[in-house]
C-alpha cells in the first residue's frame, strides 16, 4: 500500500514513484487533496484581503455608492475563493484524464491522479512564494520571479500570451520533471515519449487556460 507523502515525493521521486508503482492501493489521497484545496481557497481569500487584484474598484469610487462598491469585493472574494479551491482540482483531474487517455491504460488511473496530486502540492508552494513576493513588493499578478511573465510583459501588451507565459515557471519545470520520472518508472515508456506527453498536455491545460481569462477580460 502506497502512502502519499508530498514532501517526500518531490524530494526523493525516485523512491516514492518506485513505491507507488508497487503498489495496489494509495492511502492519505483524498486528506491531502483537501487539505491542499482549503489551503490555496484560502491563499486566495488571503491575497484579497490583503488588497491585490482589487485596483479595479478604486476607479469605481465616487461612481457608485459605497455599499455597491462593498458588494462587489465580497462578490469578487467568494469568486477568487472559489477558484482557489476549484481551479487546482479541476486541473488535476483533467490532466490525469488526458494522461490516462493517451497512455491508453498502461498506467492505472489511481496512479496518474496521485502523481498529479504532487503538482497541485508544487503548484501550492509556488502560490505561497508569489503571495509573499507580492505582498512585499507590490508586484502584479503577472510579474512572477519564477516565470516569464515579466519577459512577456516587456515583448507585448496582448493579456492572453502574457498569462500564458506567466503560467511557464520554474515550479511548471520542477513538476514536469516530477512527472517524468513517474510516469517514465510506472509505464516504462521511454523518457522522451513521456517528456512529450507530460508537456504537451500540461501546456494544452495552459492554453485552455489563457483562452478564458482572455474572454473574461473582454
Amino acid at each position: 500500500m502506497f502512502q502519499v507523502r508530498l514532501w517526500h515525493g518531490i524530494r526523493q521521486p525516485y523512491t516514492t514513484f518506485t513505491q507507488l508503482h508497487e503498489s495496489e492501493d494509495v492511502t492519505g489521497f483524498f486528506g491531502r487533496v483537501i487539505i491542499l484545496a482549503v489551503f490555496s481557497a484560502f491563499l486566495s481569500g488571503l491575497g484579497i484581503y490583503m488588497g491585490l487584484d482589487t485596483e479595479m474598484f478604486t476607479t469605481l469610487i465616487g461612481k457608485v455608492s459605497d455599499d455597491r462598491i462593498e458588494t462587489m469585493k465580497l462578490i469578487f472574494a467568494i469568486g477568487s475563493i472559489g477558484n482557489g479551491i476549484a481551479a487546482p482540482m479541476l486541473s488535476m483531474y483533467i490532466a490525469s484524464l488526458l494522461i490516462w487517455l493517451i497512455l491508453r491504460g498502461k498506467v492505472e488511473f489511481y496512479k496518474i491522479i496521485t502523481i498529479e496530486l504532487y503538482v497541485m502540492f508544487l503548484d501550492i508552494i509556488e502560490k505561497v512564494l508569489f503571495l509573499i513576493f507580492r505582498l512585499l513588493t507590490g508586484a502584479n499578478a503577472y510579474s512572477s520571479p519564477f516565470g516569464l511573465g515579466v519577459i512577456a510583459q516587456l515583448a507585448s501588451n496582448h493579456p492572453f500570451f502574457i498569462h500564458f507565459m506567466n503560467s511557464i515557471t520554474i515550479f511548471f519545470a520542477w513538476s514536469a520533471v516530477i512527472q517524468i520520472i513517474a510516469l517514465r518508472i510506472c509505464s516504462s515508456l521511454s523518457s522522451r515519449i513521456v517528456s512529450v506527453i507530460v508537456l504537451a498536455v500540461h501546456l494544452f491545460i495552459n492554453l485552455i487556460s489563457s483562452l478564458i481569462f482572455f474572454m473574461i477580460q473582454q
